[in-house]
């Protein structure tokens, strides 16, 4: 099992960028480098917790980067200046407006220094550390009233006037009031004075404020200023932070970058300001970014992904898990990716998964079962209470027969309290609806308490557990818990589909490069843009549909297939795309085309198609909705039917030869025989239709698509009796143990479904 911990800090190239956000982070970067105002600038970036913020910021200092790399010498003194202050770094500091300073000053001392902005700079930071606040004052005036306190000077003999007006006050004001009036008194004669103080300096700080601005101006070189780990702060250093921002964002040439998860410096803002956060940020912040959401599909692949890295060396057995027919593994997997909605929390439960799956190998074999590991570990991460009750109360959980048959007391009724009341605020109700899926497919002695699943599985398929190292198993139970010691890239755009348009008229390059887009896993993608594209009927010229449709069905036989269950085929899709755009044109015009492209493609399968749509046409005697007029009809049978014999000898590496070979058979059952007795001949013939003969059937549980492997009985009777083949294969596994393991999985699958092959249902293996 490989054992690489994924790391939770922030990416710094786009090699590592998993969610494809290159563009958005190219789009801001250009965006800041074409601000062409003077005027300042403050933009907040908000993204939750592992959203992916930090990431953003690194590839963005990246990119800026990259570009003023790509500068002569010359312009390159005309490039922004990037400055990245983390406050975070300085947290629990009494003032960040120094360290801010001098993070722009350290900045400022390399290549990029400006001429005199550093001393300004400094000027202007010992000016403000020199004008007390409120705050300051009330403490030294505390400090000076205890010290004098100390050395036996009272306040009557500093100011005995005063005092004396005070006692004649005192006559008729409680003690307490006349403490509290003195104070209030002598804070606002201080307080008098201090502003006097601080006219004359705020016209000292305004001068150099002005100066470093009449610098900036002139530099004319703007300065991007990076503020990271905002959210991380406390709310008195939040509100010290904006005010930092607020007091600095006049200056021309500046843009700040702010980074904050939004609903948590509001709520800082709202009890610091007692005011509403939100509008106290759009005082501030003059344009909006929110980080671009993930696709929920993104995060599936990405935990798939490393779900089967982590899986990669164990059995065969263990490993399919992951595989097409498990339906126990859909049901928890669904529960799972739809929780984990950051990068983080993946990579969380990743890194808790591998660190602790090793303890359960001995010699290379697992000794618990993988999907009930994976389940119960996220348990014990999202609902940490709830995998404490687990543990501590495995009666109720374990496959004992009294369970099975619900013989304990009340028990549903005492599960259902237990539920429903432990759930604190925090907890959604997608919460408890994924906790009681998870229950429900990993403990099926309580499967009967959780809701709307009660009829998943029978409870009776999980009497014999311990083969499978259930966690429900009385056995197994305890070791799970004695070891307890973390745009899509396969997605296209508009751009492809222009492009494939601009190539319409080159059968080369079409090919070339639906074949790139086949090797890139962007091929259905692209199917259904091409798809959506074409319904208008004028997506391609008409002109261009010999090389185009050419194209198209050429590669028709390497596109993969979809995982959707109610989504049409990959050859499906190419017909749609193919009957969307001359559905308008006259069948006249329509037969004409078919005729040409019979003789331009290598394809023979999408005719079929094409003639098997119009076959359907005339037998519901509905003429109009056909594609051919009836004589083209005729006549494209017999076209096609002549292709098919003069290739007949590579028919069997079609992907859709059983296809063809019941098309044969319909049109020329004479000569179809005839191929077909040859094909069986010798017995590696007849084993290799036999492996031609396995397909995949799709199934669904809720979002989660299971392709199984089968066997078509009703295409082998074209070429050989079925008991006949049964004896054929059996004697060729008991007597040929070479060839049988060539032929292994035709073989196997042939054997096993036998007795189903003239039923609808074909029973799924559990595993």
């Amino acid at each position: 099992m490989t054992e690489r911990i994924l790391s939770d800090e922030a990416i710094n190239t786009f090699e590592d960028d998993l969610l494809n956000r290159k563009s958005f982070v190219e789009n801001l970067s250009s965006s800041l480098l074409s601000w062409n105002d003077k005027k300042s600038l403050v933009i907040g970036l908000f993204g939750k917790w592992g959203s992916g913020k930090t990431s953003i910021i690194n590839l963005l200092e990246k990119q800026l980067s990259s570009e003023k790399e790509k500068k002569s010498s010359k312009d390159k003194k005309k490039s922004p200046i990037v400055i990245n202050f983390n406050p975070w770094g300085y947290s629990e500091t009494e003032d960040l407006l120094e360290p801010f300073i001098r993070q722009i000053q350290a900045t400022l001392k390399g290549p990029d220094k400006i001429k005199g902005f550093g001393k300004k700079l400094e000027l202007y930071l010992n000016l403000i550390k020199l004008t007390p606040t409120k705050q300051s004052m009330l403490t030294f005036w505390s400090a000076i009233t205890m010290v004098l306190s100390f050395v036996g000077i009272s306040l009557p003999q500093l100011f005995p006037d005063f005092c004396k007006e005070i006692k004649e006050l005192s006559k008729w004001i409680s003690p307490i009031t006349l403490i509290v009036s003195f104070i209030i008194i002598v804070c606002n004669i201080v307080l008098s004075v201090i502003k006097i103080r601080n006219e004359n300096l705020d016209e000292s700080v305004s001068k150099i404020k002005k100066d470093i601005g009449n610098i900036l101006e002139k530099e004319n070189r703007k300065l991007i200023i990076i503020m990271d780990d905002i959210d991380r702060l406390s709310s008195q250093e939040i509100k010290q932070l904006f005010r930092i921002v607020r007091s600095n964002a006049d200056f021309p040439n500046t843009i700040y970058l702010l980074s904050f998860d939004r609903e948590i410096v509001e709520k800082s803002l709202d009890i610091q300001n007692r005011i509403d956060g939100r509008e106290y940020l759009e005082k501030i912040i003059n344009i909006e970014y929110d980080l671009p959401s993930i696709p929920s599909s993104t995060l599936s692949r990405i935990l798939m992904d490393e779900l089967k890295n982590i899986a990669q060396d164990f059995t065969e057995e263990q490993n399919s898990i992951f595989g097409i027919e498990n339906t126990k593994w859909a049901y928890v997997y669904n529960s799972i990716v739809s929780n984990l909605t950051t990068i983080r929390e993946i990579k969380r439960y990743v890194n808790a998964v591998k660190f602790k799956l090793s303890q359960f190998i001995n010699k290379g074999v697992l000794e618990i079962n993988l999907i009930d590991f994976l389940a119960i570990e996220f348990i014990r991460l999202k609902f940490p209470e709830y995998y404490d009750f687990i543990r501590d109360n495995k009666l109720w959980f374990i496959t004992s027969k009294e369970n099975l048959e619900y013989k304990i007391p009340n028990k549903k009724e005492r599960y259902d309290k237990w539920f429903s009341e432990s759930f604190n605020e925090s907890y959604t109700e997608n919460d408890k609806d994924c906790l009681d899926c998870i229950l429900a497919q990993i403990f099926p002695a309580i499967r009967y308490c959780s809701k709307d699943v009660s009829s998943i599985l029978a409870p009776t398929s999980y009497y014999n557990n311990d083969k499978y190292c259930s966690i429900a198993s009385e056995k197994y139970f305890d070791v799970y818990f004695n070891h307890v010691p973390g745009i899509p890239k396969n997605d296209c755009s508009n751009y492809d589909v222009q492009l494939i348009k601009s190539l319409s008229d080159n059968y080369d390059e079409l090919i070339k490069i639906f074949r790139k887009y086949i090797s890139d896993g962007k091929a259905l993608s692209l199917l259904k843009l091409l798809e959506s594209n074409s319904l208008s009927g004028s997506f391609i010229e008409e002109k261009n549909f010999i090389p185009y449709f050419s194209a198209l069905f050429d590669v028709a036989e390497d596109l993969p297939d979809g995982n959707e269950f109610w989504g049409f085929g990959s050859d499906t899709t190419v017909f749609r795309i193919y009957y969307f755009l001359i559905k308008e044109k006259s069948k006249e015009q329509n037969s004409e085309l078919l005729k040409k492209l019979l003789t331009a493609t290598k394809d023979i399968c999408m005719f079929i198609h094409i003639l098997y749509m119009d076959k359907e046409c005339i037998e519901k005697k509905n003429y109009q909705q056909m594609i051919t007029t009836e004589e083209s009809y005729n006549e494209l049978n017999l076209l096609l039917l002549q292709k098919i014999k003069d290739h007949q000898d590579s028919l069997i590496n079609s992907k859709f030869y059983t296809r063809i070979c019941f098309y044969w058979n319909t049109q020329d059952t004479e000569s179809f025989k005839k191929y077909a007795s040859k094909k069986v001949e010798t017995d590696n013939e007849f084993l290799t239709i036999v492996d031609k003969m396995v397909y995949i059937a799709k199934s669904s549980t809720g979002n989660q698509v299971f392709e199984n492997e089968r066997f078509n009985y009703n295409a082998l009777i074209l070429f050989c009796d079925l008991e006949d083949a049964k004896t054929r294969i059996e004697s060729i596994i008991n007597l040929n143990d070479e060839l049988y393991k060539r032929h292994k999985k035709g073989c196997d699958l042939f054997i096993r479904f036998y007795e189903y092959r003239n039923n609808d249902f074909i029973p799924p293996t559990i595993n």
